[in-house]
């Protein structure tokens, strides 16, 4: 009988919470998150607004941060940053804050402005030390700015709080190391790579990245140029194994290929229009009027 009374009592509130506020914000978020997913953006923000409309306290920052992720894919970047920070103003330090920050520093970044992602990542990373997508894009930052040992610490910093993202932060590490002219560095780290993937999974293709990184690392062009032929036939989309084959191209001087597949590395993946401006490797490629206009054409 006593099961049966707290079964009753678990029934009514369910039921009271999907009848109040809450719940109907729940349905509104749920409502939304589904026209998200089918494109239908205009739709998606109208429920946003509803849970704000219904439940600010408790759904509120939640739904501002969908808000902003629609405008953000929408191109409407203003609208998107003030979305954030009108999650932000909810709490502003709770997780839904460090959130907010971190995709208003995605907006900054797509627009180009690199000190203000820069200043919304510390912010996220302030609020939670253990943001490991907070580091990666600072990171990546730093790397495109050239400064090397901040963008090394920001991945070592990775590594430290989780072995999810060790991968991408061992290959971040490996071309920096490349890039500082730390060769054996970039090796070992390229190496330990495989290592760690072999012992995962031995047969997963991405295995030929890694050792085409070592190949070029040790100016072996033909034996990368041929792993990285490898990653690109069967997954055509890794923007990095289009760029990697640039630089080998451009290091053989065959300037037309360079150019090909730099701009199929760009189609996949703009940021890395920032890395080919200061590479050495695209030295052989830099004056012709094909490169100047992947140049002219950031």
């Amino acid at each position: 009988m006593k099961v049966l009374k707290i079964g009753f009592l678990v029934i009514f509130i369910s039921v009271g919470c999907l009848l109040s506020g809450c719940g109907r914000a729940m349905i509104h978020m749920y409502q939304g998150d589904k026209y998200w997913g089918q494109g239908k953006y205009e739709e998606a923000i109208a429920k946003y607004q509803k849970v704000i409309e219904v439940d600010p306290d408790n759904w509120g920052a939640e739904a501002y941060i969908s808000i902003g992720n629609v405008y953000s894919l929408q191109g409407k970047y203003e609208d998107a940053i003030a979305a954030f920070q009108q999650a932000i103003e909810i709490d502003s330090n709770s997780d839904s804050a460090a959130l907010a920050h971190h995709r208003q520093g995605f907006v900054y970044k797509k627009q180009g402005k690199y000190e203000n992602a820069i200043a919304e990542y510390q912010k996220a990373i302030a609020i939670d030390l253990d943001r490991p997508w907070s580091y990666d894009a600072l990171g990546n930052i730093y790397h495109q700015q050239g400064k090397l040992e901040d963008a090394i610490a920001a991945y070592q910093k990775i590594i430290e709080i989780t072995p999810y993202f060790a991968v991408d932060a061992n290959f971040d590490l490996g071309l920096i190391y490349r890039q500082q002219g730390k060769l054996d560095d970039a090796i070992d780290t390229f190496q330990q790579i495989i290592q760690n993937e072999i012992e995962i999974a031995p047969n997963r293709k991405q295995i030929h990245l890694y050792q085409g990184m070592i190949y070029l690392t040790q100016d072996k062009l033909d034996e990368a140029l041929a792993e990285f032929q490898k990653v690109v036939k069967v997954n055509p989309k890794e923007g990095y194994a289009h760029y990697s084959l640039a630089c080998i191209y451009s290091l053989k001087n065959q300037p037309q290929l360079a150019i090909e597949s730099l701009q199929k590395a760009i189609d996949l993946d703009k940021s890395i229009i920032e890395l080919f401006k200061t590479d050495p490797d695209f030295d052989n490629i830099r004056q012709t009027p094909e490169y100047q206009q992947l140049i002219i054409s950031d």
